[in-house]
């Protein structure tokens, strides 16, 4: 098993390396689900689950969300 993956980036601008899920890590990035790729209704669908996971994350790391502004409906403790 590699504990990371590294490979040169198509942009020419240098190494770019992904850590192995059991590396140390800053922290984790989320892309927060939204309507313009499945839909509104896939997306109220799916946030309950990604509050959960994304709660159950921030208890052992900092969660970093894209975009940058999650929705109101999303816990405060959540959203920081």
């Amino acid at each position: 098993m590699h504990d990371r993956l590294s490979w040169q980036g198509e942009d020419g601008m240098g190494l770019y390396t992904l850590p192995g899920e059991d590396s140390p890590h800053e922290g984790t990035w989320l892309s927060w689900p939204h309507h313009h790729t499945y839909g509104k209704k896939y997306r109220d669908e799916i946030e309950p689950v990604w509050v959960a996971m994304t709660d159950a994350l921030t208890e052992g790391e900092r969660v970093h969300s894209w975009p940058a502004r999650v929705p109101s409906s999303v816990p405060t403790a959540i959203r920081k």
